[in-house]
């Protein structure tokens, strides 16, 4: 009699196996994702909408570049650390500056040259901004910062790397500023790396998409203001007269300029900072703060926050920090501390005439 032939029943698996094979397939999984979103550059386009001064928003047409404004003509490579860009000669003075929306120059006249560019090691002044670099201690670590004042709204701009705009696009920082001239530049809010948020620059809107973290709004007249992400109207903010949008966060004071104990983000402990504050139209700060070595742990937001109230911010925001934050003064970083490749920075230099 033939006996029937039963298979053996199949061992499972071992468990580290079946781990080892789900962590590999996430793997995958996420690199599959990534090449398209952030490894293989896309370049983007803008939703074809621009604010202007006096509060107007254009419509431009759907193909318009997505690059940032061309540098000045005059705009050279940094040859030391404040001197990075070429200044233009001073312009006629206007009949009545007060009238223009985002001139500073009568607010702060005493601030800078006839013309002349006075440059020393911590310092740039020129007829459009007048900007010291200094440094200091707090709670323990070590900060960088850039007091600034600017003649016109035109000199604190922002730029792309690789001048534009899209996914996967990243540049060293001071590469960047090198290209621009700028006479200093902070790492910005890193929007290619997500997908959703807002993002307007120099005055154009590129993106408008979901955003869960705080804004903040630099408009054509010099002011800065900060939102929470509810209900925020980026169309309405245009009309407004926003010049830049940032997406990152958490923004530093509450309404009233006072330092906060909460915040809009996960990522509150000490870490490496980057923060833009502002005084009044014309009058801004940026500060960096090294984090992650034995002389500086970084700062929590709640440090920062305190930082920049103390400093006599009136609003303050929290950009990219940790391997991104960087200060620099033309294309050197401030204390040498490299930052990784980003997507955009913020910066101050002469006036495009």
């Amino acid at each position: 009699m033939r006996r029937k032939f039963k298979p053996s029943p199949r061992r499972p698996l071992p468990l580290g196996w079946v781990i080892a094979a789900h962590v590999i397939a996430l793997g995958v999984a996420l690199l599959l994702y990534a090449l398209p979103h952030h490894v293989i550059p896309r370049e983007g386009q803008s939703l074809g909408l621009r604010s202007v001064r006096g509060g107007a928003v254009e419509t431009i047409a759907s193909g318009t570049p997505t690059a940032s404004p061309q540098p000045s003509a005059s705009a050279t490579p940094a040859q030391s650390p404040l001197s990075s860009a070429s200044p233009a000669p001073a312009s006629s003075p206007s009949p009545s500056p007060e009238a223009i929306v985002g001139d500073f120059r009568a607010r702060f006249a005493d601030r800078f040259t006839d013309g002349a560019v006075e440059v020393t090691e911590n310092s740039y002044r020129s007829a459009d901004l007048n900007i010291t670099v200094f440094d200091g201690r707090y709670e323990g670590s070590v900060y960088h910062a850039a007091d600034i004042y600017i003649a016109d709204i035109e000199c604190l701009a922002t730029a792309f790397a690789h001048d534009t705009y899209g996914s996967g696009y990243a540049e060293d920082p001071g590469a960047i500023a090198q290209r621009w001239g700028s006479v200093v530049a902070l790492s910005g809010d890193y929007y290619g790396a997500h997908d959703g948020g807002i993002v307007v620059r120099n005055g154009v809107l590129y993106r408008n998409g979901l955003n869960q973290n705080d804004l903040c709004v630099l408009y054509w007249d010099g002011t800065m203001r900060t939102f929470s992400p509810s209900g925020f109207d980026v169309e309405a903010e245009l009309a407004n007269g926003a010049y830049q949008v940032w997406c990152f966060g958490p923004m530093l004071l509450d309404e009233s300029g006072q330092p906060m104990t909460r915040f809009n983000s996960n990522v509150t402990p000490r870490n490496p900072r980057a923060a833009i504050g502002f005084y009044e139209p014309g009058h801004y700060c940026f500060v960096m703060v090294e984090g992650r070595t034995e002389e500086s742990e970084g700062l929590s937001l709640e440090e920062l926050s305190q930082l920049m109230y103390d400093m006599g911010c009136t609003a303050a925001y929290n950009l990219d920090g940790g391997q991104s934050a960087a200060l620099l003064m033309g294309s050197s970083t401030v204390g040498g501390v490299d930052s990784r490749s980003i997507s955009d920075i913020v910066m101050v230099l002469e006036r495009t005439r």
